[in-house]
Protein backbone atom coordinates (compact mmCIF):
# COMPACT_ATOMS: atom_id res chain seq x y z
CA UNK A 1 0.00 0.00 0.00
CA UNK A 2 2.91 2.34 0.94
CA UNK A 3 4.25 1.37 -2.47
CA UNK A 4 1.35 2.14 -3.95
CA UNK A 5 1.06 6.09 -2.72
CA UNK A 6 4.81 6.41 -3.46
CA UNK A 7 4.36 5.70 -7.09
CA UNK A 8 1.59 7.72 -7.23
CA UNK A 9 3.09 10.51 -5.99
CA UNK A 10 6.00 10.79 -8.28
CA UNK A 11 4.13 10.13 -11.09
CA UNK A 12 1.92 13.61 -9.86
CA UNK A 13 5.31 15.08 -9.26
CA UNK A 14 5.81 14.54 -12.81
CA UNK A 15 2.65 15.59 -14.57
CA UNK A 16 2.64 18.76 -12.39
CA UNK A 17 6.70 19.32 -13.81
CA UNK A 18 5.61 18.56 -17.40
CA UNK A 19 2.23 20.79 -16.67
CA UNK A 20 5.13 23.77 -15.98
CA UNK A 21 7.61 23.24 -19.03
CA UNK A 22 4.38 23.18 -21.29
CA UNK A 23 2.84 26.41 -19.72
CA UNK A 24 6.68 27.67 -19.98
CA UNK A 25 7.00 27.04 -23.55
CA UNK A 26 3.59 28.52 -24.52
CA UNK A 27 3.99 31.37 -22.55
CA UNK A 28 7.40 32.31 -23.75
CA UNK A 29 5.84 31.43 -27.20
CA UNK A 30 2.93 34.54 -26.70
CA UNK A 31 5.33 36.42 -25.50
CA UNK A 32 7.70 36.44 -28.12
CA UNK A 33 5.11 36.51 -30.57
CA UNK A 34 3.79 39.80 -28.98
CA UNK A 35 6.84 41.75 -28.35
CA UNK A 36 9.84 40.59 -30.19
CA UNK A 37 10.23 43.77 -32.77
CA UNK A 38 13.74 42.30 -33.87
CA UNK A 39 13.30 41.68 -38.23
CA UNK A 40 10.30 42.83 -38.41
CA UNK A 41 9.22 44.50 -41.64
CA UNK A 42 6.47 46.78 -42.34
CA UNK A 43 5.63 48.67 -45.90
CA UNK A 44 8.00 51.52 -45.00
CA UNK A 45 10.16 50.25 -42.05
CA UNK A 46 12.08 47.96 -40.80
CA UNK A 47 13.44 47.19 -37.40
CA UNK A 48 16.67 45.31 -38.03
CA UNK A 49 17.84 45.08 -34.54
CA UNK A 50 16.77 45.94 -30.89
CA UNK A 51 18.82 45.69 -27.91
CA UNK A 52 17.93 46.15 -24.27
CA UNK A 53 20.22 48.55 -22.33
CA UNK A 54 18.36 48.57 -19.01
CA UNK A 55 14.86 48.42 -17.98
CA UNK A 56 12.40 50.06 -20.58
CA UNK A 57 15.66 51.21 -22.12
CA UNK A 58 16.38 50.21 -26.06
CA UNK A 59 18.75 51.14 -28.94
CA UNK A 60 16.97 50.43 -32.11
CA UNK A 61 18.57 50.52 -35.83
CA UNK A 62 15.95 50.96 -38.13
CA UNK A 63 15.86 51.42 -41.54
CA UNK A 64 13.44 54.09 -43.54
CA UNK A 65 13.24 56.10 -46.43
CA UNK A 66 16.09 54.00 -47.46
CA UNK A 67 18.57 55.83 -44.20
CA UNK A 68 19.65 53.42 -41.80
CA UNK A 69 18.90 55.62 -38.31
CA UNK A 70 19.82 55.01 -34.47
CA UNK A 71 17.10 55.52 -32.29
CA UNK A 72 17.00 55.16 -28.66
CA UNK A 73 13.70 54.12 -27.12
CA UNK A 74 12.15 54.72 -23.61
CA UNK A 75 8.41 54.27 -22.42
CA UNK A 76 8.19 58.19 -22.53
CA UNK A 77 10.27 59.31 -25.58
CA UNK A 78 11.95 57.82 -29.35
CA UNK A 79 15.22 60.18 -29.94
CA UNK A 80 17.30 60.03 -32.88
CA UNK A 81 20.79 59.36 -32.45
CA UNK A 82 22.69 58.74 -35.63
CA UNK A 83 22.28 58.68 -39.08
CA UNK A 84 23.90 55.16 -39.64
CA UNK A 85 25.84 54.41 -43.06
CA UNK A 86 24.58 51.33 -44.45
CA UNK A 87 28.09 49.59 -44.51
CA UNK A 88 28.32 49.85 -41.06
CA UNK A 89 25.38 47.31 -40.59
CA UNK A 90 26.07 43.90 -40.57
CA UNK A 91 23.46 41.94 -42.11
CA UNK A 92 21.26 39.99 -40.26
CA UNK A 93 20.70 36.45 -41.93
CA UNK A 94 17.15 35.41 -42.95
CA UNK A 95 17.44 32.48 -41.07
CA UNK A 96 18.24 34.21 -37.48
CA UNK A 97 14.95 36.44 -37.81
CA UNK A 98 12.12 35.55 -35.48
CA UNK A 99 9.72 35.29 -38.86
CA UNK A 100 11.75 32.53 -39.81
CA UNK A 101 12.54 30.62 -37.35
CA UNK A 102 10.31 29.06 -34.72
CA UNK A 103 11.82 28.41 -31.39
CA UNK A 104 12.43 24.53 -31.94
CA UNK A 105 14.59 25.19 -34.72
CA UNK A 106 16.46 27.87 -33.10
CA UNK A 107 16.75 24.96 -30.24
CA UNK A 108 17.70 22.37 -32.42
CA UNK A 109 20.39 25.19 -34.40
CA UNK A 110 21.92 25.87 -31.16
CA UNK A 111 22.27 22.06 -29.79
CA UNK A 112 23.43 20.82 -33.16
CA UNK A 113 26.11 24.00 -32.75
CA UNK A 114 27.06 22.55 -28.91
CA UNK A 115 27.04 19.15 -29.89
CA UNK A 116 29.08 19.79 -33.13
CA UNK A 117 31.98 21.89 -31.19
CA UNK A 118 31.56 19.30 -28.53
CA UNK A 119 32.44 16.79 -31.35
CA UNK A 120 35.19 18.83 -32.96
CA UNK A 121 37.06 19.12 -29.62
CA UNK A 122 36.78 15.22 -29.01
CA UNK A 123 38.40 14.36 -32.47
CA UNK A 124 40.66 16.82 -31.82
CA UNK A 125 41.80 15.10 -28.30
CA UNK A 126 41.35 12.19 -29.91
CA UNK A 127 43.83 13.12 -32.55
CA UNK A 128 46.46 14.63 -30.37
CA UNK A 129 46.41 11.21 -28.32
CA UNK A 130 46.89 9.43 -31.48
Amino acid sequence: MELIKSVLMVIAVLVMFVAILYLAYVTTKFIGKRYIVKGKQFKNLTVIETVAIGPDRQLMIVKSAGKCLLLGATPQNISLITELDEEMIKDIPDEMTSETMSFSDALRRVTKEKLGKKNQTEETYNAEES
